[in-house]
């Protein structure tokens, strides 16, 4: 696991698998942090992560209030997982033997056109 942000400075600790980032943001500005980490090969259904920021609302110098992060569009970053050895969509021996006659026919009209 590992951690970058576009400023500041992001942590990751793999023994507690969390990131943590320090700095600062002007106001209308924004920080991109990106994680990168290892999906277990058996996880399977959806993986959520939202994180928690606090910031100096009331410009005392301590951030005290917590706010969630927010992915691009709104809300937790979510994805799904399949585990390894999942079953990859493929063609049907008709709809191959259809491909196949289908390029063919298109080979010989490009062939034919030379």
């Amino acid at each position: 696991m590992s951690a970058s942000a576009t400023s500041g400075t992001a942590t990751a600790t793999v023994g507690t698998n969390t990131v943590t980032w320090n700095g600062s943001i002007p106001s209308g500005g924004s920080v991109t942090i990106t994680i990168n980490a290892n999906v277990s090969p058996t996880a399977s259904g959806t993986v959520s992560n939202q994180g928690t920021v606090n910031i100096d609302i009331d410009n005392d110098g301590t951030n005290e209030t917590p706010v969630l992060t927010q992915a691009p569009g709104g809300g937790p970053t979510t994805f799904s997982a399949a585990a390894a050895g999942a079953d990859i969509p493929a063609l049907s021996p008709l709809m191959l033997l259809a491909l196949a006659a289908m390029l063919s026919v298109l080979a010989a009209r490009k062939l034919m056109a030379s």
